[in-house]
């Protein structure tokens, strides 16, 4: 899985975490799909979007990839670590998160494949990303998330599931 078509390597990841009730969180799939993550798709190195349903609330946790923390104040402001609430989120969220969170992955000395295996050295050397497809929702984490899943893949291909 490649970072990029230039092959860089994510060097920061930029954590954004949210809760909605159980009522709203299939709704709220679709407008953070929408209105947080497409934008980022063609900015940062990679995108994941992860949903936690648990009872009575659902969680929703995104994470940017990108080569910099100058790379990712291009697109987050001169701030990257200061919060930027979607116009919804109030409306949405349990609570509005106070922040982000912005780890850094400690430069690689070897590629994984120059790393032999059981060395010690796996944990130090950092993992390439995928280059993720327009839609990138991994790790649903119910069946009621996969089905969310299944109807905005079938609205952008604009089919019923």
């Amino acid at each position: 899985m490649t970072a990029s078509a230039n092959n860089v390597r994510p060097a920061i990841a930029r954590i954004w975490r949210g809760r909605t009730t159980a009522a709203e969180a299939d709704e709220y799939a679709g407008y953070l799909y929408e209105h947080g993550i497409k934008p980022l798709v063609e900015k940062a190195l990679g995108m994941q979007m992860m949903r936690e349903d648990r009872p009575g609330e659902s969680e929703f946790v995104t994470i940017s990839y990108w080569e910099s923390v100058e790379a990712m104040s291009r697109f987050a402001g001169d701030d990257p670590r200061r919060i930027h609430h979607l116009e919804r989120d109030a409306e949405f969220l349990i609570e509005l998160p106070a922040g982000v969170q912005v780890l850094e992955s400690p430069p690689a000395t070897a590629t994984s494949a120059e790393i032999p295996r059981g060395s010690g050295q796996e944990a130090r050397s950092r993992p390439a990303l995928l280059r993720l497809p327009p839609f990138a929702c991994l790790a649903p984490l119910s069946p009621l998330s996969f089905r969310v899943v299944r109807l905005l893949e079938a609205g952008r291909r604009g089919r019923e599931v």
